[in-house]
């Protein structure tokens, strides 16, 4: 996995240019960039695994197309402005595994529809700090099943 990390680095559009042509990058961290929607339609053509661009103006348009993305595991876009026309589409994805778009105005139904996206292992979202949420369901159902296992031999 080739990584390239430009977080909060001011980076311009000739630099992002530049990236996103480079086939060998599958991990790329972009937060705090100014990164829009046509940067984010870009990132989407991409074959990343790790895509981590928070704190961006990535809107509607940007978001959908990274819903699209068929290559992502991990997508970090809290902090956007996707809304749930974006959140439409994530909740369609089957090869997203972690997904985290906290603040980016999502309704109740935008969140509701990621929630019931079984493909998602691990996600975000939510809009204050009291809706916050974060579930690794492979973590809860080994949990469980560990729980279940040892309640067994308890009994025996």
């Amino acid at each position: 996995m080739f990584g390239f990390e430009a977080a909060y680095t001011h980076l311009g559009k000739k630099t992002l240019a530049a990236v996103v042509n480079n086939s060998s990058i599958t991990m790329l961290s972009v937060s705090g960039n100014d990164i829009d929607d046509a940067d984010a339609i870009q990132l989407a053509g991409m074959k990343l695994k790790k895509l981590y661009a928070a704190a961006n103006n990535i809107g509607p348009a940007g978001g959908v197309a990274l819903a699209h993305n068929t290559t992502l595991n991990t997508l970090d876009i809290n902090q956007n402005h996707v809304g749930d026309e974006a959140a439409f589409e994530f909740a369609k994805t089957t090869t997203l595994g972690e997904l985290y778009i906290a603040f980016n105005h999502l309704t109740k139904a935008g969140i509701d529809a990621i929630e019931a996206n079984q493909h998602l292992y691990s996600y975000m979202i939510g809009e204050g700090q009291q809706s916050q949420m974060k579930v690794d369901r492979r973590a809860t159902h080994k949990f469980l099943i560990e729980t279940e296992r040892l309640s067994h031999f308890s009994h025996a």
